[in-house]
């Protein structure tokens, strides 16, 4: 017996041959067992098995009319919330521990075995059992001897991502209810979860699949404990399961632990499997094994349960007769072959099981049986041909129906009637149709159009006569508009019957008239009216309906006599047609339907006009593209294609396929999702006007998208030509309603799309325009949708927008008219969801041919049929009730994929509010008029049909009410009420807000009147969007001395940080713009150490210099975030704040400086602009620190208010008690008066009690607030409750910005302010965030230093002047504003007293700088600073002027060295070395003749450096690790090497050391050596056209062939056998292999002078750097301190795995050779370890640009193969002896290596154990892996550890995380 069987699907698929024909005859030669053996193995299992004791299954307080009531109306999830509680679930604990070893389960198999006559179909049929059942899982085996397995199988045995992993119980079956009868249904569903037995079976399986799980995984979560699972035929009880796998576990494992389940052997396995063995009478074979599929990053398998077996006989006049006459079966159309003389027979074994436990009932089991084989046997059951039918009326309606199945056509539409009783009994009898029957005609006609809409293909709409077939209208008209195929068959009286008065009868004939493409009215049924006739009309009715270029209706008239029952007619029907007899036995259509070419493909580029607009394309320089409606996937992706080539901004409409959804990184790039709000502002026009508009696709949603391309038209060319309009449609109708088009070409886009040439950056400058102000807009819609979330109504746009972010993936859209259409193509913006890479969005759809609100409920529910796939559906409620009919289908289609009604209820038609009639007339008119309130219970309506309803009232229940929808398993409504007025007051305010955020990127003359004159000139200086360069990045340090310490640290006597200066270019002038920024993180308050934060910025500066800014960054609000978090590879959340901070701000400065503004923070105060009038200053509040000094306090005090100062903040909770802390404010506030405002800070110092005593001490002193009193959050509620006294949140704002948690209190809880630290949030955008956060919630934002020098607090003070700007500008949706937030709070910035010296000049000397006399003193000790007065002194700064040489450092210089240095021996080496040294060691030089420059360095001691030797990766080089060099080259010398077959490291065999002295240079070394800020950036950073990359052109390496070894196994010379290429064929191994290359790299470090370094290795170059350490023993002159294993292996332990992994490198490196560089580049990087990178497409584009130029075939392929990890001697024993310090790292995600750097860690470790248990008392028994790495002593030395977020490559996708790592590891 067979009970596992893991086969390739690729394998299947190779060997198939399609099996086809008709089947004659069906005979049953029986089934084991028979039945009176199945009840004796029944008998025998019922006694060998022992009853499981537990609870019932449902409690006996169920009520089944309640349980029915919530089945009804909230579906099955709503069923299982009220029976979770009730469910009892086995475990091992609640078993009698005896029971556990005994036979619980056992699942008992029945083998049908049927003899078939005919050519089988064995794929058809499986297509065939899709259709009946579409839930469940179908496979197909294909039998190389013959013959084929297939399964329709319920059951995933588990499917896998990665490391995740999720697994199903499936037990108990039921029948299901008749189509469409939910309450039957239910209750069958029901009567199983009561059923006891039942529940037995299923829990068994599912506790012992938890268990089975445990073993593998490392934790197991029950998600579905026990539900019903529903099917075609049959529903079961389901769970579903998940859990992470434990490290190591391979699939195989996962099969050995979970298969077979004790859903198909029992319960214990073995002893099931021993009783199945011993009783079972046949050989289950294929049955119930698992079948699946494994890649690199998944897999997914199921348990073939409910399968047949195909064995193939001999042909038909050599099988034995009979008996009976022959009857065809058809279920499918295909190809047969011409001789149908002989027939061939086929033995078909049908299998099925059923699960028996003590309480099973042997008949009901065998129905079970019969009930779980009955899908196939219905489907090969005998069944007479079209032409056998018993009445002509039955043998011309089974020619329909059987030609529509050989079309493809089997989903067909019937809406109940008498006459058309001849066509639908002949579907019904069908197999292989599925019905769809629907009351109301005009619902079903709307269904068929859905259908076609997602499959291109018509749905055939059955209906009887009369008015039913006028109600087909409305859909027939939009389909004829929308060209989408449709095929109506209408039943109608024959002639004799017409115009006389007949019930029902009126004129059909072309009743649709030219709305339908084709119309004919066909005879009645009639044995003398060919039936051929019959056949053609229908062929090219399809035909008709489907051409691609004119899609559309047709209308077949069918006049049908009687008898319309399929009952005998009065005489013997024949037919006696030899063509439709051998149409009949054949599988093919009568008239072969035509395929469509495209003949334009061959003569496009010959045609006229479409040369011409080629030409037109090519020179455009403002092109645009616009994508309008799409209606196929093929056409979808062709307009992505298309944009990819053009790299034109692309406006993609709502229903292009492009929009909703699209969270790729290709075509994303391009996307202009915002258009329609970008142009509202009119007065940007003519900036962003194109000068050629190339439209593809039909119909335009956005009506002021078509005003803005007709104007641009009508303006034309600066010239005065016309500007080119081109449409590309794939219909020969007109879609030009502005009468302005140049060109119409009907041509396919793909094949046009292969004669354009890539446009590439020549239109950038435009393409940047446009996403900045889609970026500016994004950021203005964002907000507004924000601050709606905040509010208490729902809105319109908030349901747009919410529906576009959050639908499900792989989810299609339904858009309904009128509102819901217009807000998701104006809401509708870019979704971000990392991780996921699509070029286009979801499948989207809509009525848009005639835009009727009409039938659209049932269109979505067929578009979801046709998609199969989940679809929401957003409409409005005057359309809902419209097609309230649509509900009944739904409640009628519960097997169909799920539809997520998403219903607006506004009570009416919203949108007339927005058109002109609304103030045209009274309201009283208007209301009753045109937006017809309607007072219907919706609600009630739903239930009504069994649909589950939600309604939101609320914004916070909007987006759990969709989740919850979307995770629903049926149809169901979202009802969500808003208000008309509201809603009509909401958009203009966001039009508004869109207005203002275009114009402050595209700027015209007057766009800012409101503006002071110097933000206007601002912003009219530049016309859109521009790039720059930043050409550099330095830094200086400074050191200021504090007069008494700081308030975080008294003991602190001096203050240290950064001055970072960035330089830009503008591209392609000579212009050049300076920006400055501090980075001074405070011991204490920062996470980071100066150090630390030092480190990072080295890095950084690799990684940003030479990139392109575009001047979006400076403009736009969080566009700056987005540009780091590109360039950064994601890295962005491992940033240190201070870092980002200075970074940001010196960006930002240059920027503004580059725009002649006077102000960093443009893009902020651009979106938040204040009146002229109003003084761009901020008022700044002092800061006392008594520390219990009251005198001094008071002293300190008057001395601020005499300055000026007219805010203090004092400190408090520092010395001595509350009381005493309350008595010094008290005396200030004596000393104040009560002009002055006072606050206090406790810096978390208090406890509730102490914290309420303070509070109650200052109540007379009218305390502002007081910053973080309590040391818990949660009391500060309490103390403004006891005390009155408000409170600021300082430390608790940075703990949840960080925890991405929002702030929890608001005003009415006591909030009064919060404070933020700009160094320690990090991020401007965040500070600004906060900003707004506190302008809609009325708190003020007050921005407090962290003791920054005057250049840090100028900064601070241009942060601050945003801030109040957000503030001093909060308006209402209808644009007043508030009152209460029109003042600004004083910010904590007067710090400067407190330094002894400064960072600027002398106080007396003046800033001459912009030409205006400034004296610093003026500025920095005055209560006000104002953005003029800190933007000169940032000028000066950052241009290095006016910096004090006593307190600032001079910049900062990476001395670097890039040499040839060569390695002698049997093979010879020229190594490139890149090196980086330490600042304050200077470089050594190499003197004349000197051929060891590195002499001048010693031995490595305390006082010299640590030296670090890096090692790259295959296809990388020593440029790769640039950025953690420059990291660490503040205190470790660095050295990075090109291994040989990369960069320029040359290999020679044989004795060349001529060669060698050549190219090296007389004295073997050649050295290039540069200055401050190394010219090398690493590939996978360096952007086109950067300096860099002309140090890195690599030249032909030199390497020699030699003989061809014989073939054996090797260890060290790479032969590992004949099937491996010869060292001829690879070139020699000994130059390339791992064990001859880490011995040269120990020559080399020897020969640098190294006496002991820490070695730095990434994926092969981690296997080097162990090589190497693994070779140095004690007497070696080289020592290693350690080893930075990133990405790495210590070798492969079995042989046989080397074997086959060296013989896959051959291979590749084979590919690479043949193929070129390229090629192999594109194949390497699509493999799973590379996830992570094609995640940053920005990086991995350069990173591929960078290889190819550079790379060597011949070089890498030998590297590939010689250092194959197949070749390389494992390192596990040496690891298990190694005493170095070991550091594993690998990416979380990176699944392989993290098992393999656990495994290695665990191996080092046992060393370590060895050396902390030996010799003591206490030993401990040997220790897990985890518990050794949580050793102290193991930690110390080995350390394993995951980079979250990372995949393979760490050191390009997280540096900075990997930074500190390396950073801790080195230099400790």
């Amino acid at each position: 017996m067979c009970l596992a069987c893991n086969l390739a699907w690729d394998a299947v698929c190779c060997v198939w041959e399609l099996i086809c024909g008709l089947m004659d005859d069906r005979e049953l030669t029986g089934s084991h067992p028979e039945k009176p053996g199945w009840l004796e193995l029944m008998k025998i299992a019922l006694g060998k098995l022992v009853p499981v004791s537990f609870g019932d299954s449902l409690s006996e307080n169920v009520e089944p009319d309640v349980a029915r009531q919530e089945f009804l109306s909230g579906g099955q999830e709503s069923l299982d919330d009220l029976l979770a509680a009730l469910s009892f679930s086995l475990s091992q604990e609640s078993m009698d521990p005896s029971t556990l070893e005994k036979l619980t389960k056992v699942v008992l198999a029945r083998r049908t075995d049927l003899q078939l006559t005919g050519h089988l179909n064995s794929l058809e049929l499986l297509g065939a059992l899709q259709d009946a059942d579409p839930q469940a899982y179908q496979l197909a085996l294909c039998i190389p001897d013959g013959g084929s397995f297939i399964s329709s199988t319920p059951e995933r045995l588990y499917a896998r991502t990665g490391d995740k992993i999720a697994s199903e119980a499936v037990a108990g079956t039921r029948a299901r209810g008749p189509k469409g009868d939910v309450e039957k249904d239910f209750w069958l569903g029901f009567d199983m979860l009561q059923s006891h037995k039942d529940h037995v079976e299923f829990t068994l399986v599912r506790d012992w699949l938890q268990d089975a799980l445990s073993r593998v995984c490392m934790s197991v979560v029950v998600d579905v404990p026990k539900t019903v699972m529903k099917h075609g035929a049959v529903q079961h009880l389901y769970s579903l399961l998940s859990g992470t796998l434990a490290s190591g576990t391979t699939d195989a494992d996962l099969l050995n632990a979970l298969h077979p389940t004790p859903a198909i052997a029992g319960r214990p396995r073995d002893i099931a499997q021993e009783f199945l063995q011993l009783y079972e009478d046949f050989d289950r074979g294929f049955y119930a094994g698992p079948f699946g599929w494994i890649s690199g990053g998944g897999a997914e398998f199921v348990v073939a349960i409910r399968s047949a077996l195909i064995i193939e006989g001999f042909l038909g006049s050599q099988a034995p007769s009979v008996p009976g006459q022959q009857q065809s079966v058809n279920f499918a159309e295909g190809i047969v072959p011409e001789d149908d003389t002989t027939l061939e027979r086929h033995a078909v074994q049908l299998y099925a099981g059923v699960g028996v436990v003590k309480e099973s009932d042997p008949q009901m089991e065998w129905e079970e049986l019969d009930l779980k084989v009955k899908q196939f046997e219905r489907l090969l059951v005998p069944r007479p041909g079209p032409l056998d039918q018993m009445n002509m009326n039955m043998v011309w309606t089974s020619m329909i129906v059987e030609e529509l199945c050989r079309m493809g056509l089997n989903t067909v539409g019937i809406a109940p009637g008498s006459r058309s009783s001849p066509l639908t009994a002949a579907l019904a009898m069908h197999p292989r149709v599925r019905v769809v029957p629907c009351i109301d005609e005009r619902s079903l006609g709307f269904w068929a159009l859905g259908f076609a809409q997602a499959t291109g293909r018509p749905a055939p709409v059955v209906t009887t006569s009369g008015t039913a077939v006028a109600n087909l209208l409305p859909a027939v008209v939009e389909a004829s508009m929308s060209q989408v195929p449709m095929l109506l068959l209408t039943a109608d009286r024959p002639p004799e019957l017409r115009d006389t008065g007949a019930n029902q009868c009126i004129d059909q004939v072309k009743i649709f008239g030219s709305y339908v493409r084709w119309a004919q009215d066909l005879p009645p049924p009639d044995s003398k009216t060919p039936g051929r006739m019959l056949l053609t009309a229908l062929d090219t009715a399809v035909r008709i309906a489907t051409n691609r270029h004119n899609a559309g209706p047709v209308h077949l008239n069918l006049q049908f006599r009687e008898p319309l029952a399929p009952t005998p007619a009065a005489s013997a029907v024949t037919i006696d047609d030899s063509m439709l007899q051998h149409w009949q036995k054949s599988l093919k259509p009568f008239t072969a339907m035509d395929v469509p070419v495209d003949d334009q493909a061959q003569n496009l580029q010959a045609a006229g006009a479409v040369s011409e607009v080629v030409q037109i394309v090519k020179n455009a320089t403002r092109g645009l593209l616009v994508v309008g409606h799409l209606c196929t996937p093929r056409e979808t992706h062709a307009a992505a294609h298309l944009a990819s080539v053009l790299q034109w901004p692309t406006i993609a409409d709502v229903l292009s396929g492009l929009k909703v959804g699209n969270h790729g990184n290709g075509f994303q790039d391009l996307s202009v999702y915002y258009a329609d709000n970008i142009l509202i502002a009119k007065e940007a026009w003519a900036a962003l006007a194109p000068d050629v508009v190339l439209q593809v696709g039909g119909h335009l949603t956005s009506k002021r998208l078509h005003e803005f391309l007709s104007w641009s038209t009508l303006t034309g060319r600066e010239d005065g030509s016309r500007l080119p309009w081109i449409s590309i449609i794939q219909h020969p109708g007109r879609d030009d309603p502005a009468h302005l088009l140049s060109h119409s070409l009907q041509v396919d886009l793909s094949s046009f799309c292969s004669h354009l040439p890539p446009c590439g950056t020549s239109q950038s400058s435009y393409l940047q325009l446009w996403q900045s102000v889609d970026q500016a807009v994004s950021y203005a819609v964002g907000t507004a949708m924000v601050e709606l979330q905040q509010g208490t109504v729902v809105c319109e746009p908030s349901v747009a927008w919410e529906v576009a972010q959050s639908l499900p993936s792989g989810q299609g859209l339904f858009l309904g008219n009128s509102m819901p259409i217009r807000d998701m193509e104006m809401f509708a913006g870019e979704c971000c969801r990392h991780g996921k890479q699509f070029d286009v969005g979801v499948p989207v759809a809509a009525n848009r041919g005639a835009s009727g609100i009409d039938g659209v409920l049932s269109s979505a529910a067929g578009f979801a049929v046709g998609l199969q796939r989940p679809v929401t559906l957003v409409i409005g409620d005057v359309s809902f009730l419209h097609d309230i009919n649509g509900l009944n289908l739904l409640r009628s289609g519960e097997d169909w994929p799920v539809l997520t009604v998403v219903l607006i209820n506004n009570s009416g038609g919203g949108i007339f509010n927005f058109l002109p009639i609304a103030d045209a007339v009274s309201q009283e008119d208007f209301t009753a008029l045109w937006t017809t309130p309607q007072h219907v219970a919706l609600e009630g309506m739903c239930r009504s049909h069994g649909i589950p309803h939600q309604k939101v009232c609320h914004p916070d229940e909007l987006s759990h009410a969709l989740k919850t929808a979307w995770c629903l398993k049926r149809h169901s409504v979202v009802e969500i009420v808003t208000d008309r007025n509201t809603n009509l007051d909401i958009h203009r305010h966001m039009q508004s807000m869109a207005q203002q955020a275009v114009n402050s990127v595209v700027t015209l003359p007057g766009a800012h009147s409101n503006m002071p004159q110097y933000l206007q000139d601002t912003v009219s200086s530049r016309s859109g969007s521009y790039l720059l360069k930043l050409q550099d990045i330095s830094w200086q340090n400074y050191c200021l001395e504090t007069k008494s310490g700081i308030t975080s640290c008294a003991e602190q006597q001096s203050r240290e940080g950064l001055l970072v200066t960035i330089e830009l270019v503008e591209l392609p002038g000579v212009k050049k713009w300076y920006g400055i920024g501090e980075i001074a993180p405070l011991p204490g308050l920062n996470a980071e150490s100066l150090q630390e934060a030092e480190s990072q910025l080295r890095l950084m500066a690799q990684i940003l210099k030479g990139k392109q800014v575009p001047s979006s960054v400076g403009l736009v609000p969080g566009q700056l975030h987005r540009w780091l978090a590109t360039e950064l590879g994601g890295d962005i959340e491992s940033l240190a704040s201070s870092v980002r901070f200075g970074i940001e701000t010196a960006i930002l400065h240059a920027l503004a400086a580059s725009m002649g503004s006077e102000t960093f923070m443009l893009a902020h105060l651009l979106a938040h602009p204040l009146d002229e009038h109003i003084d761009y200053s901020v008022s700044l509040n002092a800061l006392v620190d008594p520390r219990g000094d009251s005198n001094k306090a008071v002293e300190l005090s008057r001395e601020y208010f005499s300055q000026g100062f007219s805010s203090l903040k004092v400190k408090v909770a520092r010395e001595g008690s509350p009381e005493t802390d309350a008595e010094i404010v008290k005396a200030i506030r004596a000393a104040a008066g009560k002009d002055v405002k006072i606050r206090a800070d406790a810096n978390q110092g208090w406890d509730l009690d102490e914290a309420v005593r303070f509070g109650i001490a200052v109540h007379d002193a009218h305390l502002e607030y007081v910053e973080e009193p309590t040391v818990h959050a949660e009391d500060l509620c309490e103390f403004f409750k006891r005390t009155g006294v408000r409170f600021a949140l300082d430390e608790t704002v940075v703990e949840q910005v960080r925890s991405g948690r929002s702030i929890r209190f608001r005003k009415g809880d006591g909030l009064a302010a919060l404070v933020v630290k700009p160094t320690v949030l990090g991020s401007v955008d965040a500070i600004m965030e906060i900003g707004r956060w506190g302008r809609a919630n009325q708190v003020d934002v007050v921005v407090s230093s962290s003791f920054e020098s005057s250049v840090g607090l100028s900064t601070l003070c241009q942060v601050a002047v945003a801030t109040d700007a957000i503030r001093k500008n909060s308006r209402d949706r209808l644009g007043h504003q508030d009152p209460v937030l029109s003042y600004a709070p004083a910010h904590g910035l007067a710090t400067t007293t407190w330094f002894a010296n400064s960072v600027v000049a002398h106080h007396s000397v003046e800033i001459q700088e912009l030409g205006d006399s400034l004296k610093e003193q003026n500025i920095l000790k005055s209560a006000r600073m104002g953005l003029e007065d800190t933007w000169k002194i940032m000028q000066a700064a950052a241009k290095g002027n006016n910096l004090d040489s006593t307190t600032v450092s001079m910049p900062t210089t990476i001395t670097t060295r890039e040499s040839l240095v060569p390695v002698q021996g049997e093979v010879e080496y020229i190594f490139r070395v890149l090196e980086m040294l330490p600042n304050h060691a200077p470089l050594p030089l190499p003197a004349e003749g000197d051929d060891d420059a590195h002499s001048a360095w010693p031995v490595t001691t305390p006082s010299n450096p640590p030296i670090v030797v890096f090692l790259h990766g295959f296809l990388g080089s020593s440029d790769d690790w640039v950025p953690q060099m420059a990291s660490l080259s503040k205190s470790c010398w660095c050295i990075s090497v090109d291994l040989p077959g990369h960069g320029e490291t040359q290999v020679f065999e044989g004795n060349k050391a001529s060669t060698v002295e050549r190219s090296a240079g007389g004295n073997g070394r050649v050295h290039r050596v540069h200055g401050q800020n190394v010219d090398y950036v690493p590939a996978a950073f360096r952007s086109e056209g950067s300096e860099a990359e002309s140090e890195d052109k690599a030249p032909q390496s030199k390497s020699q062939e030699v003989a061809a070894g014989t073939g054996g196994m090797a260890t060290n010379d790479g032969f590992i056998g004949d099937g491996v290429q010869s060292a001829a064929q690879c070139a020699s191994y000994e130059g390339y292999s791992l064990e001859n290359v880490s011995s040269a790299i120990v020559t080399l470090l020897e020969t640098l002078g190294i006496s002991q370094c820490t070695l730095v290795g990434y994926s092969l170059g981690a296997r080097v750097a162990l090589t190497v350490a693994s070779q140095l023993d004690a007497g070696s002159k080289l020592r290693c301190e350690g080893v930075a294993c990133i990405s790495g292996t210590a070798g492969i332990p079995d042989p046989e795995h080397r074997l086959m992994r060296a013989r896959r490198d051959d291979d590749l490196a084979f590919a690479l050779r043949s193929g070129g560089l390229e090629a192999f580049l594109g194949m390497w990087y699509k493999g799973p370890l590379w996830q992570g990178l094609r995640q940053q497409p920005q990086i991995l584009e350069r990173l591929l640009a960078h290889k190819a130029r550079i790379g060597n075939v011949e070089n890498l392929s030998h590297a590939l193969s010689g250092l194959s990890t197949g070749r390389m001697v494992p390192l596990h024993g040496w690891l298990s002896t190694c005493s170095l310090r070991l550091l594993f790292v690998a990416g979380q995600e990176d699944v392989k290596f993290v098992h393999l750097g656990k495994q290695m860690a665990s191996e080092a470790s046992k060393r370590a154990t060895s050396d902390v248990t030996t010799g003591g008392e206490n030993n401990r028994g040997p220790e897990t892996h985890d518990s050794l790495l949580q050793s102290s002593d193991t930690a110390r030395r080995v350390r394993f550890v995951e980079i979250e977020g990372a995949w393979h490559a760490v050191h390009i996708e997280k540096p900075l995380a990997l930074s500190k790592l390396l950073h801790d590891f080195i230099v400790g």
